[in-house]
């Protein structure tokens, strides 16, 4: 049996260790879990953003169709006007997925980093609890040696 008056206070102190570990871990996967759910996020905006340009162009070449089927005169003006619209909206399409590729990137390089510094952290809690726990068995050892030297009984 253990006779160590200080053991019960070692005991709560591991466990307060032990426990705000785990605390830094649960926030480090949630800080992971927010990363991934920003990036699936920023992927829904540019999806949604492609559908309202393609809406817009279909009713921008609509109103251009019904523009020329009712013109009276048989003219290319339409024709080209056509043309021109499909080739800027082209241009806006090219543009669009370039700048969506670059923040899908730059965001994507931004978890990665933030996963990279998480599991940094992650290392060094880790080895400062095993370090802090065997501090804490190393004293109450001690403390042990010293309570047995003095021959004190506790009631």
């Amino acid at each position: 049996m253990n006779n160590n008056p200080f053991a019960p206070m070692f005991e709560l102190q591991r466990q307060s260790i032990e426990q705000g570990q785990k605390m830094i871990e649960q926030s480090i996967e949630v800080q992971n879990e927010m990363n991934k759910s920003f990036v699936k996020a920023v992927e829904s905006q540019k999806s949604a953003q492609e559908k309202g340009v393609d809406a817009w162009k279909s009713a921008t070449e609509t109103s251009l169709n019904v523009a020329d089927a009712t013109a009276p005169t048989d003219s290319t003006a339409f024709t080209d006007m056509q043309e021109t619209i499909d080739d800027q909206f082209d241009a806006l399409s090219d543009i669009h997925t370039d700048v969506w590729e670059s923040v899908e990137r730059n965001i994507e390089t931004g978890a990665e980093v933030s996963e990279d510094v998480n599991e940094t952290l992650l290392s060094f809690v880790t080895d400062s609890v095993e370090m802090a726990m065997k501090t804490s068995e190393q004293f109450e050892e001690q403390s042990e040696t010293v309570v047995d030297a003095t021959d004190v009984e506790i009631e």
